[in-house]
């Protein structure tokens, strides 16, 4: 007659399923939270660029959008007038002034934090949400022109997944920029005046695209945990080297 399994065999078995599963549970989640906010950045993406691509139809080439004059050397204006024109082609509602308190201090400690104790708070810019929950707020243009080279674009801030949580930079909260002019130049100043290291075609861009473009090395390191908070900011870009999908190199811990 076969015996019956003791307590003791029952709870160590039981204590073994434990081990496994905390274990494994967190990757499962991680994994899990990765896959759907990628899916959440793929959708942006593309509802983003059909919108721009509209935009131009009803507002003429993007180039023609500025409005400031041009002077050398210098960031010429600041505005939010693209932004404007591109929300109009998508369905969209103005959150500003209706954001709860709670996300606000979210992000403000988020940003603090992702950008080395940077302190910026935005509780004065315009909020921006759109049918399907994506919050973009922040939006500022440039302009600007350094010697022969001349540059117009775009940054604001996107939160794929809305006011869900995690509501953390370089997770569901990203920072992108849109190039207006057929190419902008990737640079730094020098003691010579500035350097270029390459150009960029007009499009849409992470934070740290460029930067990479003139440390292509450093890309190797944005997992490591030794490296600065800045240098760690600037690895979001990696997504958009990977098909919009978080690669084995990602910082995900750490932001």
């Amino acid at each position: 007659m076969k015996k019956a399994f003791t307590l003791a065999e029952v709870l160590i078995t039981l204590g073994i399923i434990g081990v496994v599963a905390a274990m494994t549970i967190p990757t499962l989640v991680t994994n899990y939270q990765k896959k759907m906010l990628s899916t959440k950045i793929k959708k942006f993406v593309s509802t983003f660029n059909q919108a721009y691509e509209m935009a131009i139809v009803n507002y003429g080439d993007s180039i023609y959008w500025k409005d400031c004059t041009i002077q050398p050397n210098k960031i010429l204006c600041t505005s939010d007038t693209a932004i404007y024109k591109i929300l109009n082609s998508v369905k969209y509602v103005d959150y500003t002034n209706k954001i709860p308190e709670n996300y606000m201090e979210a992000i403000n400690d988020s940003f603090d934090s992702y950008f080395s104790g940077t302190t910026v708070g935005f509780q004065n810019e315009k909020f921006f949400q759109l049918s399907d929950g994506t919050i973009i707020f922040g939006s500022k243009d440039f302009i600007q022109r350094l010697g022969d080279y001349f540059s117009y674009f775009s940054y604001f801030y996107v939160d794929v997944n809305g006011f869900d949580k995690p509501n953390r930079f370089g997770k569901d909260l990203f920072w992108f920029g849109q190039i207006h002019f057929n190419e902008m130049p990737i640079y730094s100043f020098s003691v010579n005046g500035f350097d270029v290291y390459g150009k960029v075609k007009r499009g849409l861009y992470l934070d740290g695209y460029g930067y990479f473009i003139q440390n292509p090395s450093s890309r190797y390191k944005c997992a490591d945990e030794d490296i600065t908070k800045e240098l760690r900011a600037k690895c979001t870009s990696l997504l958009q080297n990977n098909n919009w999908e978080f690669p084995k190199n990602y910082p995900w811990k750490y932001l």
